[in-house]
């Protein structure tokens, strides 16, 4: 009867064992879902296209983009047009956005845009509106971005420099940006931004090579476009020597300013 009665416990010994195991194996399959993360898109593009349907712009590695939080902002200042977005969704690499469009920083038009985001390497999408906002986009992620966004990248202060505009709604513009990160009004070459003064900061976004700017504008010939709630991103690259290009980027809903700056 003893040795019986030992058969009879090994058996149950193992049996538990075996459901225990079973148990480990079963949480261990149902804690993975298989589901992928969603995309993140924040960052500098440093080259991009633009093509619209209505024939307009075909735009070929001359536009820039910066995307923050739900802000994506495009940018082709040869062609003085700023599409500036906010990221509605993201459902792990597809998203959807709405897009306030500028043409020489006036008459704002709006389009939605679904597309793809590959992380780290790209971002497409189709615009669905009409005029300059029917067509497609291609984004392609800078290498510039393993370089974060630091103010002292930025800054002209001591220098003997600032920054002028060229191409897009702020040619002939200028501003010097302090080791702190203020911005103030360098000088005015006139156009549709005619006496207007700006103040601001700069913020660099941690990780990536974009920077968020706030500015008041105050003293513009056409006193419509003053006001303290323009906000926007910027980058940098690199054309000539390291970081001779910034981009820069602010709207309200009504206007935008915007434009390559260079040294001068």
């Amino acid at each position: 009867m003893h040795t019986l009665l030992i058969a009879r416990l090994t058996r149950f010994t193992s049996f538990v064992a075996l459901l225990g195991l079973g148990g480990v194996m079963y949480g261990c399959g149902s804690s993975d879902s298989g589901t992928p993360p969603n995309a993140n898109p924040t960052g500098y593009y440093s080259q991009g296209s633009l093509s619209v349907s209505d024939g307009t712009i075909t735009d070929n590695n001359a536009l820039q983009a910066m995307v923050y939080n739900d802000r994506i902002i495009m940018m082709s200042a040869a062609n003085n047009l700023l599409y500036d977005g906010t990221i509605t969704s993201i459902n792990q690499s597809s998203f959807s956005a709405i897009f306030t469009i500028y043409s020489n920083g006036q008459n704002p038009s709006t389009a939605s845009a679904t597309g793809t985001i590959t992380q780290g390497s790209s971002v497409t999408g189709t615009l669905s509106g009409t005029g300059l906002g029917n067509g497609t986009f291609s984004l392609t992620y800078a290498l510039s971005n393993n370089n974060p966004a630091a103010i002292a990248r930025i800054a002209t202060e001591g220098k003997g420099v600032g920054w002028q505009g060229f191409n897009g709604s702020m040619s002939g513009f200028g501003y010097t940006i302090l080791n702190s990160g203020s911005l103030f009004w360098e000088d005015d070459g006139g156009g549709f931004f005619s006496q207007c003064v700006m103040n601001g900061t700069f913020v660099p976004v941690s990780g990536v090579n974009v920077y968020t700017i706030n500015v008041t504008v105050t003293g513009c010939q056409d006193s419509a476009i003053n006001g303290t709630n323009y906000s926007g991103l910027a980058a940098t690259r690199s054309q000539t020597s390291t970081d001779d290009r910034l981009f820069f980027s602010v709207s309200n809903g009504s206007y935008s300013l915007y434009a390559e700056y260079q040294p001068f």
